[in-house]
């Protein structure tokens, strides 16, 4: 019986993008930080393994109910809020 690793098929960095909805540059920094596995072919040429690419898609998926809880600790409350000011010209009409 043939290794999993070894029927990976692979995608190219566009082609990981594209299904990402994302820039081959954020492709190339998930590589770098080790969360996509990818194979170098010849000097330059990289590809993007589908199982870790599933890898990646399952390890990521948000919880409701803990990025609402996130995201309301980030917000200030409305007393603590500063309201900015706006932008001042100084070009001044004579």
């Amino acid at each position: 019986m043939a290794d999993e690793k070894t029927c990976d098929t692979f995608l190219t960095i566009q082609q990981t993008g594209e299904i990402l909805s994302c820039t081959p540059q954020f492709i190339y920094s998930l590589i770098g930080s080790g969360e996509l596995r990818a194979i170098k072919l010849g000097s330059r040429a990289l590809r993007i393994s589908v199982n870790s690419l599933h890898d990646y898609i399952n390890s990521n998926w948000v919880d409701p109910e803990k990025y609402r809880d996130d995201d309301e600790e980030k917000k200030p409350s409305k007393a603590n809020r500063r309201v900015k000011p706006g932008a001042r010209s100084t070009f001044v009409s004579g």
